[in-house]
């Protein structure tokens, strides 16, 4: 897995426990 990837997973992760859809939104877009 790439460094980045692994980055991204984490933030995702995060997003999800704050359970902010606008925050996870902000990732995607």
């Amino acid at each position: 897995m790439s460094a980045l990837g692994l980055l991204k997973s984490k933030n995702m992760e995060r997003e999800r426990e704050k359970g902010n859809s606008e925050a996870t939104k902000e990732v995607y877009t």
